[in-house]
This record gives structure tokens, C-alpha cells and sequence, in this order.
């Protein structure tokens, strides 16, 4: 088939982002997102799974990848970008080149021509940012993931407004938004630091939303993947333009993949 597209990321929460962000969107297929579980698994699952495709083929074929990628603390988008380059040479026999690409500069795309012979290869990487308006407790960690994206919309008024109400709180007591986002962002944090357990992550916010929204008991799921489908889910529905401006790197990168 031309033009396959192969899509990666590191866990779970890729995967659900992925899928709702895909759908209706103007791809070769609609492919399911290969969860990788770990930073440094992506070269070897990434050559597992397109290898094959690589044999001599029809000319101007080209393989398409998209991969979604955390940041940890430390790393630098230079040294991201090199762990993938060797891909091309095991592909083609010439390193990926990344470029930034203009609108974001934590999306970065390099393209490896077909000739006669070898299909080409379209690399478009994915690098975790920081959101747009998250909360100035969620901008702290010098780690970027992409819980923080969930996290930025599960902490806008209309999402939180909707789990409020599913609580029980009533608009008439207080805004149901700020009593659900003080919680998570204030007075659980600070109640773990009293006892000696910071809040050093972004998955302990989301833990923390998890409480403060009675997330288990309402929905009877222990489900962490359920969380953030639920949340995406009332995103689209009750803060559309917070979710397009926070999942716009995304949306662009899966865009890019699909020309």
C-alpha cells in the first residue's frame, strides 16, 4: 500500500490522545498508535514494525512515521532529535535530518525521497511542550509530558464546571470550578507536603484530580485511560477552544503527517 502511516508514542495516554485527535482527519489510513513504553524503546519497536516495508517497492511509495515523545529533565530537543537519526540509516542508509517547522518549534519533520528502487520516509517527531495557560503549579517541572496537556484542559472552567456537577457541588454554593481546581492545584498538594510527600509530577496532580473529582466511584473504573477519555471527551464538548489551543502542536503534527 503507498503511503502507510505508522504512529508511536510512549504509553497508554498517547494512545487515547492519539485516537480522539485523529479521528475525521485526512490520513493515508487511520492507524492505531503503537505504545512503545519507554523513551528508549522507540528505535528498536519503530524498526520492528516498518522494516518490511523498506524492501525494494514501488516507486514514489513513502512510508510515513509519526512519533509522540516526552521531554525529560535535561534533555535538549537536539539530543531528542539525534536518538532518532540512526532510524534512516537503518531504513535507507542516510541519517534523519530534522527541521523545526515554523508554526512549532517542538514539531520537527525530515523527508528521505523515493527513488526507483526504495520507498521514501517521511519522520514527523512530536516533542512534549509546555501547554498553552497551564496552571502556573503545573509549570514548575522541568520534565514536559503529556499529561500536562490533560491536565491543562482538565483544569479549564467548562471541564471542571461538568465534573463538578457530577460531584454533587452546587453552583449556588460556589462555583463548582474552583472548589474542584483548589483542591487539586492547593489543598491536596499542601496536605501530602505536611506529611512529607511532594507533589513533583504531573501524574501526581492528575492522581490529585482523580481524588477531588470522586473519579473511581462515579464512573466504577479504576481505569487511569478512562480519566483522561473523559476528560478529552468534556474538553471537546464544554471547552472547545481550550482544547484546540492546547492540543494545536498535536493537531499540526498529525496534519503534517497525513500530507
Amino acid at each position: 500500500m503507498n503511503d502507510e502511516l505508522f504512529v508511536f508514542g510512549e504509553g497508554k495516554t498517547e494512545e487515547v490522545v492519539f485516537t480522539c485527535l485523529s479521528r475525521n482527519r485526512a490520513l493515508p489510513q487511520q492507524p492505531h498508535l503503537v505504545s512503545v513504553n519507554g523513551k528508549t524503546n522507540f528505535v528498536s519497536k519503530i524498526l520492528d514494525k516498518v522494516e518490511q516495508n523498506f524492501a525494494p517497492g514501488v516507486p514514489g511509495q513513502t512510508v510515513r512515521i509519526l512519533a509522540f515523545r516526552d521531554r525529560d529533565k535535561g534533555e535538549q530537543i537536539d539530543s531528542i532529535c539525534q536518538s532518532f537519526e540512526p532510524i534512516g540509516n537503518s531504513l535507507r542508509g542516510e541519517m534523519l535530518q530534522f527541521t523545526p517547522e515554523q508554526n512549532f518549534s517542538n514539531v520537527l519533520v525530515s523527508t528521505i525521497q523515493p527513488t526507483q528502487k526504495h520507498p521514501g520516509l517521511r519522520f514527523v517527531l512530536h516533542i512534549a511542550d509546555t501547554p498553552a495557560d497551564i496552571p502556573e503549579q503545573l509549570n514548575q517541572f522541568a520534565s514536559k509530558t503529556t499529561d500536562a496537556y490533560i491536565l491543562s484542559i482538565a483544569l479549564s472552567s467548562g471541564v471542571l464546571s461538568r465534573f463538578g456537577q457530577k460531584v454533587g457541588i452546587k453552583p449556588e454554593d460556589r462555583i463548582e470550578s474552583d472548589i474542584i481546581k483548589a483542591k487539586v492545584l492547593s489543598e491536596l498538594p499542601q496536605l501530602f507536603a505536611s506529611n512529607g510527600i511532594g507533589f513533583d509530577t504531573d501524574k501526581d496532580y492528575l492522581a490529585a484530580y482523580l481524588i477531588a473529582t470522586r473519579f473511581w466511584k462515579i464512573n466504577r473504573t479504576e481505569r487511569e485511560v478512562r480519566l483522561v477519555q473523559v476528560i478529552l471527551d468534556r474538553a471537546m464538548k464544554y471547552a472547545t477552544d481550550v482544547f484546540e489551543k492546547t492540543f494545536a502542536s498535536w493537531m499540526f503534527a498529525i496534519e503534517e503527517a497525513g500530507r
